[in-house]
């Protein structure tokens, strides 16, 4: 999720809200998330939400399980790294998938971010994907795979990863929509002769990839909150990038998409109605 206030990165002016409507909205979000009192947004901003599913990939051979981490956002997050490892590790995913935004400072915060990769107990591996927090987050590309690298995980940022599950697996991760320059055609141009899943920060990603990939894929992105602050269900406010999705799973031509509300929070300190998500799926031959 994006909170970059009024002086956005160039290039993508376009694409963001200004502070003042941010705030706006926010405080809409908060005057109707008063209502609920303080027992509910104790509750709902720190209670992590465990979401299983299972999701059909085409051309798959064996099952195989996969965890979806998403906006953590340290240090503005309502869960102890050590709360979502726990949890990872009674999971015991076969692959775990960063889908951006784990951090907001690089200074201060990636150290521990890659302690947290690095703890990750993942025999197929751990791969993690650029968000616009990481851009935004004072280390450029190469301090951060670096990072990643030294917690034995990979980093991928318009790369392609493949993991041997009874055959090959296809894993693109793109840039981010928003920070960065997506490469799509690492996913249109993938190989056929193996399934393909593709992280992506931003969902809206998936408006070109289901135009433009000719074949069967996952897309598994994060960065809305599912609205964060979503009262009665009424969502208030999703960043550029989201596009029309929210969180769950949509489905457009040949591809699939998972939106994970993940697990952190930016501008309000706060989560209502979208509480924190782990994700954990089950790839099913289809």
């Amino acid at each position: 999720m994006t909170d970059i206030g009024d002086n956005p990165p160039p290039g993508v002016h376009s694409r963001l809200f200004t502070r003042r409507q941010f705030i706006a909205v926010g405080a809409a979000g908060a005057v109707a998330a008063a209502g609920f009192g303080a027992h509910a947004y104790h509750a709902e901003s720190n209670r992590l939400k465990l979401e299983k599913l299972t999701i059909p990939l085409p051309g798959l051979r064996t099952p195989f399980t996969a965890a979806i981490v998403a906006d953590v956002h340290l240090p503005r997050s309502p869960l102890e790294p050590a709360c979502i490892l726990d949890e990872l590790s009674r999971l015991k995913p076969a692959a775990v998938f960063f889908v951006g935004d784990g951090f907001n400072s690089a200074k201060n915060h990636l150290p521990p971010f890659a302690e947290l990769v690095k703890s990750l107990p993942a025999p197929l591996g751990t791969f993690v994907t650029m968000g616009n927090w990481e851009h935004n987050s004072g280390a450029d590309l190469e301090v951060i795979a670096r990072a990643v690298k030294g917690a034995r995980a990979r980093m991928l940022c318009n790369e392609a990863a493949v993991i041997d599950v009874d055959g090959p697996v296809s894993i693109v991760g793109l840039d981010d929509w928003l920070a960065g320059r997506p490469d799509y055609t690492l996913a249109e141009n993938a190989s056929h002769a193996a399934p393909l899943i593709v992280l992506s920060h931003c969902p809206v990603v998936f408006d070109t990839l289901s135009a433009s990939v000719n074949r069967g894929f996952v897309q598994l992105s994060g960065h809305t909150h599912g609205g964060q602050v979503v009262p009665f269900g009424i969502v208030f406010f999703t960043p550029p990038g989201s596009g029309e999705y929210v969180s769950g799973m949509y489905r457009k031509n040949r591809g699939t998409l998972y939106v994970t509300r993940g697990i952190g929070y930016t501008g309000l300190k706060m989560r209502l109605g979208a509480p924190p998500e782990l994700t954990l799926i089950s790839f099913e031959p289809s």
